[in-house]
């Protein structure tokens, strides 16, 4: 998967329902709220101004394609922080106030259509 940063400020894509998650936290979608009671920096991917990286998932392309992952029609839910506002406020600031830039909610049959890229803004 490829996350493009298309802005003038650096940000940082969170992964927020891949099975792992979904598991722990039960179904929670469409909620909005982020429930993670810690974010440690190794769950979120830093991409600079007007760059991509290619981020790994717990899912291949070709899953996605048969439709053989669980959650294939469900939503996955990226959010998109300011890495600024990450180093600024404390998680509990960023969940109390919602402090994000931008969500996205896909299906995994949406990612395989968008060609697996997730372009902010």
């Amino acid at each position: 998967m490829d996350l493009v940063n298309n802005s003038d400020i650096e940000v940082s894509f969170y992964l927020y329902s891949f099975l792992p998650i979904s598991t722990l936290y039960g179904e929670f979608y469409p909620d909005t709220l982020l429930k993670q009671d810690t974010l440690k920096d190794y769950s979120l991917t830093h991409v600079k101004p007007h760059s991509h990286i290619a981020h790994g998932t717990h899912f291949n392309h070709r899953e996605i394609k048969k439709g053989n992952i669980p959650y294939y029609n469900d939503t996955l839910m990226f959010f998109v922080f300011s890495r600024d506002t990450l180093s600024k406020y404390s998680w509990e600031e960023i969940k109390r106030d919602y402090k994000i830039l931008k969500r996205y909610d896909i299906t995994g049959r949406q990612l395989n259509e968008m060609g697996w890229i997730i372009t902010y803004p």
